[in-house]
């Protein structure tokens, strides 16, 4: 016999109840192999194989300690486990709890799916071999299973698919199981394929935008010499300041502004030694200033 935790070895989970008679399954073709034939021996070693808490509870059966057969120990001990007697293997609530569970799945994928369908054919093919669920039954539950949005792409395939059935009919299970791993797979790819899309290098136009320029500053200096030299050639000062004012350039080239300082010191070399008021070289204060007069 193989030691206790053996990969090989015989396991029971109290968790899962209804695995006590895989336990009894894997262990008689090892007692067998063994050579272990009497009772008494068979009896200890299952107890080797199970958690403490359940080799506890052997030692304590009547049907363990006395005298009665393995056979009959083992009866007992599966009316211990709820669903480890072969009548009570699934029940209807076991099935409606499979189907809301699947239908209330916010993602359903094509491996829960997959997982669905095999669980749901363990549990309703036992209920139909009990004469517990019909055939007809056992169709429609399946279909229940499937979450709405994913029943809304699912039902037009299987009404091109199968045609022939009649409305308010239910599918049959291996027909809908087709069209759900259809939809559910185009979706796969739909997703994949969306998701690894390169991205695409569109180049985006520079565009330049030009501030207008500020209008030319005129310096005060600058009108108050043109006014001089308008009074001294006799001209209106008045009319001169708009003109040159009207006339300003938006921009203003380093030759221009070169022009401009070469005859803004001319005429400051003209002024000098003259009355500011009439321009005159004979006197230079206005007190003597004819014009004054």
């Amino acid at each position: 016999m193989p030691a206790r935790k053996l990969r090989t070895a015989p396991v029971f989970d109290p968790e899962k109840p209804r695995e006590i008679r895989r336990y009894w399954e894997d262990l008689e073709p090892a007692l067998a192999q063994a050579g272990i034939t009497g009772n008494r021996e068979k009896k200890d070693w299952s107890k080797l194989y199970v958690p403490s808490a359940e080799a506890g509870m052997f030692d304590s059966m009547p049907e363990f300690t006395g005298n009665g057969t393995y056979e009959e120990f083992k009866t007992v001990v599966g009316k211990l486990y709820l669903g480890a007697e072969e009548d009570q293997a699934y029940t209807l609530a076991d099935l409606e709890s499979l189907v809301l569970k699947t239908r209330n799945k916010k993602e359903l994928t094509l491996d829960d799916f997959a997982v669905f369908h095999r669980e749901y054919l363990t549990i309703s093919g036992f209920l139909v071999r009990k004469g517990r669920l019909s055939t007809m039954q056992q169709n429609r539950e399946f279909s229940r299973g499937i979450p709405d949005r994913i029943w809304l792409s699912l039902n037009p395939r299987l009404q091109i698919k199968k045609p022939d059935v009649e409305p308010g009919e239910a599918y049959k299970i291996a027909d809908v199981y087709q069209a759900g791993k259809f939809v559910l797979a185009l979706a796969t790819d739909t997703f994949r394929n969306v998701g690894h899309v390169a991205a695409v290098n569109v180049p985006i136009p520079v565009v330049t935008v030009t501030s207008p320029s500020p209008p030319p500053s005129i310096k005060t200096e600058d009108i108050l010499m043109q006014i001089v030299c308008t009074l001294m050639q006799g001209g209106n000062p008045l009319q001169s300041v708009a003109a040159t004012s009207a006339s300003a350039a938006p921009a203003t080239t380093p030759t221009a502004t070169a022009a401009a300082l070469d005859a803004k010191s001319a005429a400051m070399t003209r002024l000098a030694g003259r009355c500011l008021y009439c321009g005159s070289s004979d006197h230079r204060r206005q007190a003597s200033c004819p014009v004054d007069d």
